[in-house]
């Protein structure tokens, strides 16, 4: 397929029409919002998919009493003693069906399990090379059936537990980019980042378990084939050939994110100069479901988009050359419609990371794809690090000035 080009805001894309029928071409229809008191609209495209149109207000604007709002309901730290809320590093935070918090200890070599209210129940793992020991314990994931998948980057293996903490098993490595991304999808795929030094790129390779147990290679699992936008970056070049790439602050971005399943989720934040598109695809490229919304863009001040540029500064001594050069006249000046930061709940809501002159706050969709609103966050959640979200509660990780680890869920209070 042929590259997104842009032209006054709007994205073209020569052929795409094969892809997603009439979506690029309401697109570019026009960016002028509905009418707020319109609600969303639902339209069905002659490919099959379903086009839901949001106004920049929510459902909850209309309906204030409706809005949902995020509360602290737990948080797992402390910042003296040595019991087990005394976290070196956390790594991976899995929850299981019943609320239980499997907590990866990077520093300790082993996870802590806590159950729904916050009480320490077990420890599992330790350091060594036997059955349930860890070299350099890695990632966790929880699989379809409810085993505990936790990587060991150093033995370049998985074990497995069930949720009393018991081993049931052990798997050998399948991927040379240990530490990378790997996890299950809902379809029962185990899914595992490489990188071809060759081609110099990044895939997904799935494996699925056999009859016997055991992972076999499953394909390969790719976005569709679609060229987006190129990403805005600041270069740092140094001598000997040797280069820093790093975004540009505060700049718009597109990108694809896995869904939990086969399909794949694009977020287009190049979609209109005042709206963006969330956009559901299956692997073959076919649009099943575009979300769009409208908004009103908002302007950034001189002095926010300076700070966004301080984090580069540290690059600067020893480049020789700087492209562009750090200047706050780079500095896009309205905030972006969202950052990356998307995350599809257990009931399938889905959550959209933005920021703005209040700080950090979330659009929130239902599973139709109407725009309920952005729910009211306790504060703190903009230094957070968003790992899961559930139907009911929000799980993340945080550290204070002394860079202390705590877990923390942030329940999600429905009215009614």
């Amino acid at each position: 397929m042929s590259m997104l080009s842009m032209r006054f805001g709007c994205p073209t894309k020569r052929g795409l029409l094969t892809v997603i029928p009439g979506l690029w071409l309401l697109a570019c229809a026009g960016d002028a919002a509905p009418p707020a008191s319109a609600g969303p609209s639902f339209d069905t495209l002659a490919n099959g998919s379903v086009l839901v149109t949001n106004p920049a207000e929510g459902l909850w604007d209309a309906n204030p009493e409706e809005r949902w709002r995020v509360v602290e309901g737990l948080r797992i730290g402390t910042v003296s003693g040595e019991g087990p809320e005394s976290f070196g590093s956390v790594g991976s935070v899995v929850v299981t069906e019943a609320g239980s918090l499997w907590i990866v200890d990077r520093y300790a070599n082993e996870i802590r399990v806590f159950d729904a209210d916050g009480e320490f129940v077990r420890t599992v793992g330790r350091s060594g090379e036997g059955p349930g020991e860890f070299g350099s314990i890695g990632q966790a994931h929880m699989a379809p059936n409810g085993e505990i998948w936790v990587e060991d980057t150093q033995l370049g293996r998985f074990e497995v537990f069930d949720t009393t903490g018991t081993r049931i098993g052990g798997h050998r490595g399948v991927s040379m980019n240990r530490g990378g991304f790997s996890g299950w999808t809902e379809d029962g795929r185990f899914l595992v980042s490489e990188y071809d030094r060759d081609s110099e790129r990044f895939f997904t390779r799935a494996f699925r378990l056999d009859s016997e147990g055991l992972l076999i290679p499953a394909g390969v699992v790719e976005p569709p084939q679609m060229e987006l936008p190129e990403r805005q970056l600041i270069v740092f070049e140094y001598p000997g050939n040797v280069r820093i790439e790093e975004l540009l602050p505060l700049a718009r971005s597109s990108w694809f994110s896995r869904g939990r399943g086969t399909d794949w989720w694009l977020l287009c934040g190049h979609c209109g100069e005042s709206s963006y598109d969330i956009i559901r695809m299956s692997t073959e490229g076919d649009t099943l479901l575009t979300i769009r919304r409208h908004y009103e863009p908002v302007a950034i001040p001189d002095s926010d988009r300076a700070a966004a540029l301080e984090p580069l500064e540290m690059y600067v001594e020893g480049a020789s050359r700087i492209t562009p050069r750090l200047s706050v006249n780079d500095v896009p000046r309205v905030y972006p419609p969202f950052e990356r930061g998307f995350r599809i709940s257990g009931d399938g809501t889905l959550w959209l990371r933005k920021s703005g002159p209040g700080g950090v706050a979330f659009d929130v969709f239902d599973r139709e794809g109407r725009y309920l609103g952005q729910p009211e966050l306790p504060p703190g959640v903009e230094r957070m690090w968003i790992r899961s979200i559930t139907d009911a509660a929000i799980y993340a990780t945080d550290d204070d000035e002394l860079d202390v680890d705590y877990v923390v869920r942030l329940d999600i209070v429905r009215p009614g």
